[in-house]
């Protein structure tokens, strides 16, 4: 067996696949198993910080939508406007 040491970033890749992640943490490699699940953590806590800010900024474009075209409607309602 070759003794390598993969990188952090192919654990958190890998990490879906459990038998690579059990494989990971039971061999004799420089990285223990908190470790790997410190970084796990890490990885899933910052693609929630993701997620929570595309949802928060769709939302507020949502919002900022709504609220122009009901000002569109009101000055379509405005007769003085209804000649543009």
């Amino acid at each position: 067996m070759l003794n390598f040491k993969p990188s952090i970033k192919e654990i958190l890749l890998k990490s879906l696949n459990s038998h690579y992640f059990l494989n990971i943490c039971n061999s004799s490699l420089e990285y223990s198993r908190t470790q790997i699940y410190f970084y796990l953590i890490i990885a899933n806590l910052w693609d929630f910080v993701r997620l929570s800010i595309m949802i928060l900024s769709s939302f507020i474009n949502f919002i900022k939508s709504a609220n122009q075209n009901w000002r569109i409607k009101s000055l379509m309602r405005n007769p003085y406007y209804r000649i543009l």
